[in-house]
């Protein structure tokens, strides 16, 4: 009895704050559709919350994040990392590193590893002990040196310069990380016997 007396007096409460919940109800359920692997209802919900946000509200990067990771789950890499890009503009250190750490990814898929190599480092500084931006930190400079040391790759403006500090700082973190690396994959196998 007293459960349905609790349950009568807070359903109009929920029906009258449904208004107020609605701009975050949209982005849950715009993440619960991406979980699901419904990308297109998941852009719908984003793109819905995008409409409505304020361009003053610090959730709209977040929102713009989010709609770029579907694009890139849809196979359109470059309106994803566009749409990264303009995310950037956030204060929220964990979208802005996912931001610069993704549009990474993207820029490396299509072949463009010296704004990958900028984009990586950018996400390491602001996360510097993200293993895998230091992998593919790693992995972009060998494909600039790589790069560099074929014929068309000397002659390329846009490579960066590298410099042997550069290696060298490299080389000491894959020194350093080696252990923990190990480490780390170690604990992970060990996690799945149960």
């Amino acid at each position: 009895m007293v459960l349905k007396q609790i349950l009568l007096a807070v359903i109009p409460f929920l029906m009258l704050s449904c208004s107020v919940l609605e701009p975050g109800v949209s982005v849950l359920q715009g993440n619960y559709a991406y979980q699901q692997g419904n990308y297109q209802n998941a852009l719908l919900h984003y793109l819905k919350q995008e409409d409505r946000e304020d361009p003053k509200d610090n959730h709209r990067e977040r929102v713009l994040y989010n709609i770029a990771t579907v694009y890139y789950a849809l196979g359109e890499g470059t309106s994803a990392l566009g749409l990264w890009q303009r995310s950037e503009l956030t204060t929220d250190e964990e979208v802005l590193f996912a931001s610069r750490f993704n549009s990474g990814v993207v820029l490396y898929q299509s072949g463009q590893f010296a704004p990958a190599y900028n984009a990586f480092r950018s996400a390491l500084e602001l996360k510097p002990a993200s293993l895998e931006a230091k992998k593919n930190l790693e992995l972009t400079l060998e494909r600039l040196e790589a790069e560099a040391r074929t014929p068309e790759g000397r002659t390329s403006p846009a490579a960066p310069e590298i410099s042997d500090d550069a290696r060298r700082i490299m080389q000491y973190i894959r020194r350093k990380e080696a252990g923990r690396w190990k480490q780390q994959e170690n604990v992970s196998d060990s996690d799945q016997d149960w």
